[in-house]
């Protein structure tokens, strides 16, 4: 082979070592950064797309919030931030006059601070008899009526956000004078006042002293804020 070929082959070597460091030294780091690029882009347009559905939910709900505002006012009023039992008396009262009775005699004891509840436990699946060979008669038992579950029911609601420390339940009685059914009228008039009352008790009877029958609703009303401990308060009016 003579130098001429030999310088030939070299040169052609030679061009495509320069070929490839020029790509690995200046086509790949550009390709890598425009890959690298390409990949921020499509992360910020991700990013841009969810900021932009977030203002727009944003927006939907400043369109709500009176709406809500108004929702929030009247939760204020149903479960305040404080005891509140003037305001509370002064609806039964109002409750009251409206049915045509008296209230001749109303209590508020000590606040109680609210009891967590805890969720009922699975049942146990009930065990399997074993197979014999010779099966024992069982002996024989007095028919007995039915237990009723001690968690039958809807399973209570609970919320990590109502503790011992924020949320109080204030014991109150009332009782009230006048015709039976304006007695009924009334008890059902606690129950969807503006504040919130859980009746507790209920009872009636004929009067001793006055026309009609005399009537006492017990219940609860609550309290956002664990309030301090007050003095069991008993006023009567006629």
């Amino acid at each position: 082979m003579d130098k001429t070929r030999l310088w030939a082959i070299g040169a052609a070597l030679l061009m495509v070592v320069v070929v490839a460091l020029g790509w690995v030294v200046a086509v790949q780091p550009q390709l890598d950064a425009a890959s690298a690029a390409d990949a921020q882009t499509a992360t910020i347009q991700t990013t841009n797309a969810q900021s932009a559905a977030a203002l727009e939910q944003l927006k939907k709900d400043y369109k709500n919030l009176p709406a809500l505002q108004d929702k929030l006012t009247a939760l204020q009023k149903s479960v305040p931030a404080d005891q509140s039992i003037p305001a509370f008396v002064d609806e039964l009262y109002a409750i009251a006059a409206q049915n045509g009775l008296t209230i001749t005699n109303w209590t508020a004891a000590d606040a109680q601070a609210y009891k967590t509840v805890t969720p009922p436990a699975a049942a146990a699946p009930a065990p399997t008899a074993s197979p014999s060979a010779t099966p024992t008669p069982a002996p024989s038992v007095a028919p007995t009526a039915p237990v009723a579950a001690a968690n039958a029911g809807v399973p209570p609601v609970i919320s990590a956000l109502i503790t011992p420390a924020n949320f109080a339940a204030v014991p109150i009685t009332v009782s009230v004078n006048g015709p039976y059914e304006n007695i009924l009228a009334f008890l059902h008039g606690t129950q969807t006042g503006q504040r919130l009352f859980l009746v507790t008790g209920f009872s009636s009877a004929p009067s001793t002293t006055s026309p009609g029958f005399d009537g006492t609703v017990s219940g609860l009303i609550y309290v956002l804020d664990q309030p301090k401990a007050a003095t069991e308060v008993t006023a009567t009016k006629k």
